[in-house]
């Protein structure tokens, strides 16, 4: 009964952004005959933070979005459906340590590698003040020769630098995860080629270059109004823009957000961010090497290729928080120079800046609709994503990977997770007449 009311109700919703979550939110609501909707998208092309290149290599290079996150997961479970394989190769990390380039066996018996691993326990109990993580393994006494190598983990990892990641959130959204541990790269395929197959049926309704600039919520219509001045109306809409955009207020809203909606907003923070992929003549790494973790700008070099490419000649230099912002301010040639002399270091015999062909970049926190990485875990973050992820006077909804409140931001299935909740909340609203108001 339910699914035949569902099907005979009809509304008008328009979906502003045409990355994951927004085509996600597209794709439920295809399901539901009668409804009308359309998604707005400010930029030339979709995917948002998901951007695959083909033709630098002899598979698709990830810009943007790269690893599957845990396998308990509707983005993972998407994935299979459509026959998508998997990487397959046992990867091996190393680390640049006091001048020497450790394999993860070696590395993992020093008391040095003990003292992270005991950050591992720490984390998940910690019951103290409020302090960014650089704050607390400088009390907790953690040697600075491996500093880097934790900022890797609890800072690049999750797009930003270990001094603004925040041990209480850290911690409260440890135990939120429950994703699975396992992360995947895809064989054969790119995170985009499965948004233009998987999102086929409703990239007709998807509108580009179409950057909207307000909201009007008065009246019975919201009305909205693109760059070009031209205007357009619906009965509800959804949010799914990269939370630098509202911050800046490059959406507005009229009447503006209730002030709590305001203060998650300006209270969350996403990292700068930017990857580069750099083509050499031969491999000079460890054939099953899968990551490096440097002591410079860039927090962690990986092997692109192992598992997808015969030639596996590509390093990806992933650069993110203020390493990203002082790489991010030099000009291409100087960037360029500065990662093969931190590769040059670690391999040694300029054999980086011998090998270099060409280099791949995407300055994320530049990309005018993006203007970041993703949100991270800082101070009193699970407050404001709970806000965000409330619908608005039954009219607006909210998602995108910000308003992740199950501690999976950060990621693509975590952007998934949003906008099926917006979706839920919009047919609880409309369809089955129990709003959750929070005006």
């Amino acid at each position: 009964l339910i699914k035949k009311f569902y099907r005979e109700t009809k509304g008008d919703i328009i979906i502003i952004g045409a990355g994951i979550s927004g085509l996600t939110a597209a794709n439920l609501l295809a399901q539901h005959n009668g409804i009308t909707f359309k998604v707005l998208e400010a930029s030339p092309r979709i995917g948002g933070r998901i951007r695959s290149s083909e033709g630098f290599s002899d598979f698709p290079v990830e810009l943007g979005a790269e690893e599957v996150h845990g396998e308990r997961t509707a983005w993972y479970e998407l994935l299979k459906s459509r026959k998508v394989s998997f990487v397959e190769e046992q990867e091996e990390d190393y680390f640049w340590w006091r001048y020497q380039f450790l394999h993860q066996e070696a590395f993992n018996k020093l008391d040095d590698a003990c003292r992270i691993r005991d950050l591992e326990e720490v984390i998940p109990s910690y019951a103290g003040e409020e302090k960014s993580v650089r704050d607390f393994i400088i009390w907790y006494g953690i040697p600075y020769r491996v500093h880097h190598i934790i900022n890797a983990y609890y800072g690049a990892e999750y797009g930003t630098s270990m001094n603004r990641v925040s041990m209480i959130s850290l911690r409260k959204n440890w135990h939120k995860w429950n994703a699975g541990e396992e992360n995947y790269r895809l064989r054969g395929t790119s995170h985009q080629s499965v948004l233009d197959q998987h999102f086929a049926t409703v990239l007709k309704h998807v509108q580009t270059d179409t950057a909207i600039e307000s909201v009007d919520t008065r009246g019975n219509y919201i009305r909205l109004m693109d760059a070009r001045a031209t205007p357009y109306k619906c009965q509800s809409v959804i949010v799914t823009v990269p939370l630098p955009i509202l911050q800046k207020k490059m959406l507005n809203f009229v009447p503006q957000l209730p002030e709590n909606y305001r203060m998650a907003i300006d209270g969350l923070e996403m990292g700068k961010g930017l990857k580069a992929v750099l083509k050499f003549k031969h491999r000079f790494w460890p054939d099953k090497m899968g990551s490096v973790y440097g002591s410079g700008l860039v927090a962690e070099f990986w092997a692109t290729g192992l598992g997808r490419s015969k030639k596996n000649n590509l390093l990806t230099a992933y650069c993110m928080g203020d390493a990203a912002e002082r790489l991010g301010a030099m000009d291409e040639k100087s960037r360029i120079e500065k990662i093969l002399i931190e590769l040059d270091l670690i391999f040694g015999e300029a054999v980086a800046s011998k090998e270099y062909e060409e280099a791949l970049w995407v300055d994320w926190t530049k990309e005018p609709y993006i203007l970041g990485s993703y949100t991270y875990p800082s101070k009193n973050d699970n407050q404001y994503r709970r806000i965000l992820s409330r619908p608005l006077n039954d009219r607006i909804f909210f998602a995108g990977e910000a308003t992740n409140t199950k501690g999976h931001y950060g990621s693509v299935h975590g952007a998934v997770e949003s906008a099926i909740r917006a979706v839920q909340d919009w047919e609880e609203a409309h369809l089955l007449g129990k709003g959750k108001s929070d005006m």
